[in-house]
């Protein structure tokens, strides 16, 4: 079950990064946990480029050859 450090994503037109600090597999449950930083860039209605960023972390579950966000903790 490979993970890469960054993860990206493309949610119409926010850009967003998370890359990872720690994760831990639930040996029990198949849960991973994942503890990192996002970093989002998103374009507001009158033209200006607007940044944020901050502490994320998750629970994935998997399902098939992909996983399913089972909670989502960010400010």
């Amino acid at each position: 079950m490979p993970l890469k450090t960054t993860f990206l994503f493309g949610i119409c037109c926010p850009n967003i990064r998370i890359e990872l600090i720690a994760f831990s597999l639930q040996a029990d449950t198949g849960t991973i946990r994942i503890q990192g930083k996002y970093f989002t860039r998103y374009l507001m209605q009158e033209g200006t480029w607007r940044e944020n960023s901050g502490d994320i972390s998750m629970e994935l579950t998997e399902n098939g050859n992909s996983y399913l966000v089972k909670r989502l903790n960010y400010p």
